[in-house]
C-alpha cells in the first residue's frame, strides 16, 4: 500500500507505514480492517466477492476462537492460572473474524464500534443494561 493518508498527528504516514513508531493499522480501526481483509486466506484469489463458504468459515472461526478464549478463562478460574499472552492472541483472532464477518456484510470496523456504542449508551440511559433480549 503506497497510498498516503492524512495522519491525525503532525505528519503524513502511509496506511501500512509507521506513525509515531506504530504501524498505521494499530492506530486506525478501518485501516486494520483493510489489512485484515488482505489477510483473508480462504477466498479464491480470482474471486472479487466472498461467498457463502467464506461466511461459513468465518462463522465457525469466530465461534472456535471465542471458545478458546472461554477455555483460557475456565483455566484461570479453575487453576488460578492465566496465560496472558495466549489470551491476548486468541482475543486478536476473535477480532480478526469479527472484522471479516463485518466486511462480508459491507460494514467497516468503525461502523461496528459506533453501533455498539450507540446501543450500549442507549441501554444505560434507559436503565436496561441488565436483562435479556436484543431490543431492551
Amino acid at each position: 500500500m503506497d497510498q498516503v493518508e492524512e495522519c491525525t498527528r503532525t505528519h503524513k504516514c502511509a496506511v501500512d507505514g509507521p506513525c509515531n513508531g506504530w504501524p498505521r493499522i494499530f492506530l486506525d480501526i478501518d485501516s486494520f480492517g483493510d489489512w485484515a481483509a488482505s489477510m483473508w486466506f480462504s477466498k479464491d484469489p480470482e474471486d472479487k466477492e466472498m461467498g457463502e463458504r467464506d461466511l461459513a468459515i468465518m462463522g465457525l472461526g469466530i465461534s472456535g476462537e471465542a471458545g478458546e478464549v472461554a477455555e483460557k478463562i475456565k483455566k484461570d478460574i479453575r487453576d488460578h492460572f492465566i496465560d496472558k499472552e495466549a489470551i491476548l492472541k486468541e482475543l486478536g483472532d476473535v477480532i480478526f473474524y469479527a472484522i471479516t464477518i463485518a466486511r462480508y456484510y459491507g460494514y467497516k470496523p468503525s461502523q461496528i464500534l459506533r453501533a455498539n456504542y450507540e446501543k450500549l449508551t442507549s441501554r444505560r440511559a434507559r436503565g436496561t443494561e441488565r436483562g435479556s433480549g436484543d431490543n431492551r
